[in-house]
């Protein structure tokens, strides 16, 4: 953080007496620094963790569209087989209703 802590902290330009409300306050001034040192850090930390967070959400986001768009060719996939199938189905009805037809005719005939 580029704070510059005195050696001791006593160690000042005026020779405050250990105990004294100046040495103290000295002490006080110190402790706020180190602590403000420590807060920084956490902070560094906290948007590291952040960047790398974004950075996973990011990649999940591609991955969900990725995706989306393997869900969307399923479905465009799925409706021509349905049309497919649906005309198979047709055609085979046709054609089962074409050989009743032919099996009744040759019945008559048979008779």
């Amino acid at each position: 953080m580029g704070f510059k802590l005195p050696t001791s902290p006593t160690s000042t330009s005026s020779s405050a007496a250990p105990g004294s409300p100046a040495d103290r306050s000295q002490v006080s001034a110190i402790t706020v620094v180190v602590l403000l040192d420590r807060l920084v850090s956490m902070l560094g930390v906290v948007q590291e963790n952040q960047r790398r967070m974004e950075s996973r959400q990011a990649e999940l986001e591609g991955g969900v569209k990725r995706v989306q768009g393997d869900v969307g060719r399923l479905t465009r996939a799925h409706v021509t087989t349905a049309g497919s199938v649906g005309k198979l189905l047709e055609r085979s009805r046709k054609v089962g209703d074409g050989m009743k037809e032919v099996k009744e005719r040759m019945e008559k005939q048979g008779a």
